[in-house]
């Protein structure tokens, strides 16, 4: 969304974009117009197409957003458009900083055994997934210590 290069327009539209919003007791600037099914704002000019509340927020208040880069909130509201809540960062940093399972695992350091995920100890599986070394060869000896059985066994 372009924002008003004039500056009566601008203030006009800042006054607008003013009222759909309230300052929280956390200081989040919480949006009260409509939300998405996400929980993030939207807003838009009458002769201009809608866009993110928060990212129209990081516009006004702080500039341009730089390519290559989305919006984050750093409170973890989405409704919230503080433009001190708010910071201009690459996707994959976007992404480890949330709640899903990518941003879980990304932040382990440490295999479910306790092992340390370094250099030395980690690998990355065909999926792209990280793997812990001293876990993959405990199970290879186990895996081939039963191959051994199964063989003698046939005998």
């Amino acid at each position: 969304m372009s924002l008003p290069l004039n500056p009566k327009k601008l203030s006009k539209f800042i006054r607008h974009f003013k009222g759909k919003f309230i300052v929280g007791s956390n200081g989040c600037w919480e949006w009260i117009a409509y939300r998405t099914k996400n929980g993030y704002g939207r807003f838009a000019l009458k002769s201009g197409q809608p866009d993110y509340a928060h990212r129209i927020a990081y516009q006004v208040y702080k500039g341009p957003i730089p390519n290559e880069l989305e919006i984050d909130h750093l409170c973890r509201n989405r409704a919230c458009v503080n433009p001190d809540h708010l910071e201009a960062v690459t996707p994959r940093e976007n992404q480890l900083r949330g709640d899903t399972w990518t941003a879980k695992a990304a932040k382990q350091t440490h295999c479910i055994r306790g092992h340390l995920y370094d250099e030395k100890n980690t690998y990355k599986t065909r999926d792209g997934k990280r793997s812990c070394r001293k876990c993959h060869c405990e199970w290879l000896r186990q895996y081939r210590q039963r191959k051994r059985e199964t063989a003698l066994s046939q005998k």
